[in-house]
């Protein structure tokens, strides 16, 4: 695996620069400008590692309506949105898209297989879109997952899979699988891992770590009124309110976002220690961390202000 390491002894001048990829969000055929927007990027960062944080794959894009999935748990194609459906008229009539139906009745099990496999395909061709500017450049990266990867019908664990079939991912194989090589301590599960970066001056020790996290989807449970956050009534709270009722928005008729599973998170406060055995000196290990959903306490970084307000969202 290659080793990710600060630059210097000549050659560098310390540092270690990673480019973050946010919401990629394209289909199978990845959009030219979004290419030439990740080689400029490339150009202009000349980043020691790229960082997929999530939503690379539009899951709700109309190529993938027979696959789709509103929510992981749920059979392909069963609860395709109506937005998607108009979408794929709109691109039909006046772009001349070809572009799979829309199943108007539950997806036969038969049929699932080879939606599955079509679905795939498609995986790979849109990761050979995005990713073709970063392979080319011969820089490293990773890539964690978002509240739409999952939704063409592939999931985060294969998905995982897919990546690793190009050059440069980091992407570790999750201890689960059958071929993971041993008990990594620095690996979760698909999308959650710690990349160790070296010190430049060649020892080996590990001077800090870049963490994927995946911050999971959509929340299975509603919020009710008595709920607090904050130590508040939920009621009191703007993000509460479109987390108790998004149908009609766009979190995928769902309610609200997810969070990182209880094994990331026991995880997450113990990884560092695993790095600074491997130093052997018990100090901690700086991180930084990636992942596509922020916490909560995010809304604790923001400002009420009038509705007119200069550059207010």
């Amino acid at each position: 695996m290659t080793t990710l390491r600060f630059r210097g002894d000549g050659h560098g001048d310390g540092t270690f620069r990673v480019l973050q990829m946010a919401d990629v969000q394209d289909g199978p055929d990845v959009d030219p400008d979004t290419v030439a927007l990740i080689e400029a990027a490339i150009r202009e960062a000349k980043p020691d590692l790229v960082v997929f944080t999530g939503d690379q794959i539009r899951g709700y894009d109309p190529a993938w309506m027979r696959t789709f999935l509103r929510r992981r748990g749920e059979r392909p194609g069963d609860h395709v949105r109506e937005v998607t459906r108009f979408e794929a008229w709109w691109r039909r009539t006046f772009d001349g898209a070809r572009l799979p139906d829309p199943p108007e009745s539950e997806v036969p099990d038969d049929a699932v297989d080879a939606l599955l496999d079509d679905a795939r395909a498609k995986v790979r061709r849109c990761f050979a879109g995005f990713l073709g500017p970063v392979v080319h450049a011969g820089v490293p990266f990773a890539a964690t997952y978002g509240n739409h990867d999952f939704q063409c019908g592939i999931l985060a664990g294969e998905q995982d899979g897919i990546y690793r079939e190009f050059p440069g991912c980091l992407n570790p194989r999750d201890p689960g699988e059958h071929d993971a090589d041993g008990d990594n301590p620095l690996v979760c599960e698909p999308g959650t891992f710690a990349l160790p970066v070296e010190a430049s001056d060649g020892s080996g020790r590990v001077a800090m770590s870049v963490v994927m996290v995946n911050s999971g989807d959509y929340a299975t449970e509603r919020l009710s009124p008595d709920d607090t956050v904050f130590g508040e009534p939920s009621s009191h709270l703007a993000p509460a309110e479109y987390a108790r009722d998004p149908r009609g928005l766009d979190l995928a008729d769902s309610d609200g976002y997810g969070t990182p599973t209880p094994q990331a998170l026991a995880w997450l406060g113990g990884v560092q220690r695993s790095l600074a055995e491997r130093n052997g000196d018990g100090r901690p290990v700086p991180a930084i961390a990636f992942q596509h959903i922020p916490p909560q306490e995010f809304y604790q970084c923001l400002k009420e202000v009038p509705p007119l307000t200069p550059n207010a969202v």
